[in-house]
């Protein structure tokens, strides 16, 4: 017996006349709404729309800002970097301004940060020297979380990050570091596009970091951090990627104590989730599939874009729309259209949180949410 044959599976047009008949006088399209980076979210998802991208996806390797583990990578942190027994790690980590690494001699054991890459004015005049100044190390990491820590929408930022990378020599051993919000769905959607795009167009010797994001995140209801950062790490996981940071739930990142606690919600997540035993758990989901689809198609049409600007346009138009987008956000919190508990919706005392408000920045620079409103 067909169970298909017994029920038949109405097509699209039939889901929306059921479902406009159950809302009544509730347009349907009237709840299609678009998220922070312009994909469009509805209540609905069948099959009629799937469209699946598979990944290959690993349970990550936690990478803390307090203690750097030795590993394939062997990140360290900054300070430690100079020391007399440079032999005691793999590969080291370094994370310096330009000039700097400039002036440095080859170095076949070292991945390299920018620090300045993105700042305002830096980045027209050092692109064209990446591709020979990154051959002196072992590897690039590539840190879009400062593009988005500062506003920038994943469309636009990992975008420009994949217009960055097809000028880097594809033997180059790369890291491509991003940041998750909070957004759960989307997150999860947008690190699985990523990652079909890194592993199907000619990516495929780039691993990809993830950071739980500072933008925001409570300065005051510390305690909130902790789910957020829950949340955000689970759409790490789930999404794919092959290191991750969680935060400091308290942004204290020399307290022990405080990695600790945010360190243990990836161990929690392996041994009593189990989110390290299934490769792409998501596949065949019928949201996560079309958001997925959704996000590899804006970021393919939106490099397509940057292709057509010269490198100084480019970075100018980047940065204005990077602005504009912080703008948005902040509206949008304002107007309580998203919510961060203790920030926007059962905050502090107002004199309490004036220690804390800044201006609105005019150039690219990371920033928290609950500085702005």
């Amino acid at each position: 017996m067909n169970l298909k044959d017994l029920f038949p599976l109405p097509n699209s047009e039939q889901w929306l006349k059921i479902i406009q008949k159950e809302l009544k006088d509730i347009e349907y399209q009237s709840l299609i709404q678009k998220n922070d980076d312009g994909i469009k979210i509805s209540p609905v998802y069948h099959a009629h729309q799937d469209l699946e991208q598979p990944v290959q996806t690993v349970f990550p390797e936690y990478v803390s800002y307090y203690d750097f583990p030795l590993s394939e990578i062997g990140f360290l942190e900054t300070q430690s970097t100079f020391h007399d027994d440079k032999n005691a790690y793999q590969t080291l980590f370094l994370s310096l301004p330009y000039q700097t690494l400039k002036a440095q001699p080859p170095l076949d054991n070292a991945y390299i940060l920018i620090q300045d890459f993105f700042q305002e004015n830096h980045f027209p005049k050092i692109l064209p020297e990446i591709p020979e100044l990154v051959q002196k190390f072992k590897g690039w990491v590539l840190d879009l979380s400062y593009l988005q820590e500062s506003g920038s929408n994943n469309i636009d930022a990992i975008s420009l990050g994949l217009f960055i990378l097809e000028k880097i020599p594809k033997n180059l051993s790369i890291v491509l570091k991003t940041s998750v919000s909070n957004n759960f769905y989307a997150e999860i959607s947008k690190v699985r596009a990523l990652n079909y795009i890194l592993q199907n167009f000619g990516f495929q010797n780039i691993k990809l970091w993830i950071k739980t994001a500072e933008i925001n995140k409570s300065l005051l209801h510390l305690e909130n951090n902790l789910i957020r950062l829950t949340s955000e790490a689970v759409s790490a996981v789930l999404g794919g990627c092959h290191f991750l940071t969680i935060l400091p739930y308290d942004l204290n990142y020399k307290e022990e104590f405080s990695v600790r606690i945010s360190s243990n919600i990836l161990k929690l997540l392996k041994h009593e989730s189990y989110l390290d035993k299934v490769s792409d758990p998501l596949r065949g989901s019928y949201a996560i599939e079309k958001l997925t689809q959704s996000y590899t198609t804006q970021i393919f049409q939106q490099l397509l874009f940057w292709k057509t600007l010269d490198q100084n346009d480019l970075w100018k138009i980047f940065t204005e729309k990077s602005l504009e987008n912080l703008q948005k956000i902040i509206t949008s919190y304002q107007n309580q259209q998203n919510i961060l508990v203790g920030v926007n919706i059962y905050p502090y005392a107002k004199e309490t949180r004036q220690e804390i408000k800044l201006e609105l920045p005019k150039k690219l620079n990371p920033i928290r949410i609950a500085q702005l409103l």
